[in-house]
């Protein structure tokens, strides 16, 4: 039962932030992992172009949980997230939705 709430809370929560939404009412228990794998996919697929937006060496910034400004350089992209450099030499893997280019 606890497995099943969890689902349908997922299915909520991505619905909120999706292109289309997914009814899960008709589902059988058996084609829900299916969709779920669909959305995975989905996911992936738009976190993995937000990523190739960027170009390795290139500049960036972004603010920690601390509200601190962090700059650095991009020295790597990885499959999800961006791994920067800052200027006090700490490594940072950042999603790329926070990062920001310098004007």
């Amino acid at each position: 039962m606890k497995n099943t709430r969890n689902i349908i809370a997922f299915f909520k929560r991505f619905n909120k932030r999706a292109d289309h939404e997914f009814n899960i009412d008709g589902l059988t228990l058996d084609e829900i992992p299916e969709k779920l794998i669909y959305i995975k996919l989905i996911s992936d697929t738009k976190t993995m172009k937000k990523v190739q937006g960027f170009d390795l060496l290139e500049r960036v910034y972004f603010t920690d949980d601390r509200g601190n400004r962090i700059d650095g350089r991009i020295i790597r992209l990885n499959k999800k997230t961006i791994t920067v450099k800052a200027e006090n030499g700490m490594e940072w893997r950042v999603s790329p939705e926070f990062l920001k280019r310098p004007v």
